[in-house]
């Protein structure tokens, strides 16, 4: 069932795993968009499609497809979605997760640029190079994807594939100031949405606290010549037991970032 969320934008939940993804339908004066598609076959023509049905929404008023970024829960859906809805047009930062069969219909959009009239790209990475987020200019409302991911969800934990780019992301957020944020999952502590100024503030803020929480930790365990990414994730996981899970992968980006800042 979709859950209304703000004027002209409402979520779908998926499972996906141990924990949920979403999928946001928006509604704009040129017609419909999706906000990401899911992780299969079944998402798209079990759970997507008939629900979309279920609203009333016909099928050829939904004219373009945003991929947030290509991780499989966000983005795993696309072949079927493709394959059902000919007409879409796909709008990414880049093509080179797209299938072949589907590049032509991909439109690699910039930084800034509107889309459908109401809408307006943002690229924010951080969690992966190609995360871009979608803000709904008509109500200032930001869908971050997984551009923020507070302490992150369940056996996932935080995924932050440049500390650097995502801190810019979370400072470039602030800047713009939305009045509502929108995250695909419900990130621990706050959830997956923020409404109103003191609550985007305090999401930011929380986003932005964990980030230093976790490269203070990580040069802890490296100053005392403690580099192995894996025991260090599991020190962490010993002594904040009650956080999500911190993959190893972000534990090495953030490694990774300290050499360089010794270098420089």
């Amino acid at each position: 069932m979709f859950v209304h969320e703000r004027e002209n934008i409402d979520r779908l939940w998926i499972p996906f795993d141990s924990v949920r993804t979403s999928v946001f339908l928006i509604q704009t004066t040129e017609g419909y968009l999706l906000f990401d598609c899911a992780s299969s076959e079944y998402d798209i023509r079990k759970l997507l499609l008939p629900e979309l049905k279920k609203q009333g929404i016909p099928f050829e008023d939904i004219q373009w497809l945003f991929c947030s970024h290509f991780h499989s829960d966000h983005t795993g859906g696309l072949p079927y979605l493709l394959n059902d809805l000919p007409w879409i047009h796909i709008a990414a930062k880049d093509s080179s997760n797209v299938p072949p069969a589907f590049k032509h219909r991909v439109h690699m959009v910039c930084d800034t640029e509107s889309i459908m009239n109401d809408l307006q790209v943002l690229f924010t990475p951080g969690h992966s190079d190609d995360s871009i987020s979608l803000l709904d200019k008509r109500t200032n409302t930001l869908l971050s994807g997984d551009a923020l991911q507070q302490r992150g969800i369940g056996k996932y934990g935080t995924g932050i594939a440049s500390p650097a780019l995502y801190y810019q992301t979370i400072q470039r957020i602030r800047q713009l100031q939305p009045e509502c944020l929108l995250a695909s999952h419900a990130y621990d502590p706050l959830g997956e949405k923020a409404e109103g100024t003191l609550a985007v503030k305090q999401y930011l803020d929380e986003n932005e606290e964990y980030l230093l929480t976790l490269e203070a930790f990580v040069k802890k365990q490296v100053n005392a010549d403690t580099s192995n990414a894996t025991l260090i994730a599991e020190q962490f996981r010993n002594t904040h037991p009650n956080f999500p899970s911190l993959p190893v992968w972000t534990v090495q980006t953030i490694i990774r970032k300290l050499s360089t800042d010794e270098q420089e």
